[in-house]
């Protein structure tokens, strides 16, 4: 008897396209490439600890539907674990 094939994860069928996908027309109007937006959200991420008292080394981070993990990757080095 043959075992059923697994059906691939959905996210496999847009990995090749993904970039293009999410991609935003109207914020690269203003800046072209991410580095504003990114250091902003980590901007706001610092003033909530800071405004709680808590250090982000003591924290681990997980970044879900991080897109393409930009955000993650420039504040790795900010939080005590990062996925």
């Amino acid at each position: 008897m043959k075992e059923p094939r697994e059906k691939p994860p959905e996210f496999d069928s847009y990995a090749r396209d993904y970039a293009e996908l999410i991609r935003d027309p109207i914020r690269e109007r203003f800046a072209a490439e991410n580095h504003f937006f990114v250091q902003r959200r980590l901007d706001v991420i610092s003033e909530f600890f800071h405004r709680a008292q808590r250090n982000p080394k003591s924290v681990k981070w997980l970044d879900a539907g991080c897109g393409m993990g930009e955000l993650l990757k420039a504040g790795r080095h900010d939080f005590g674990e990062v996925s």
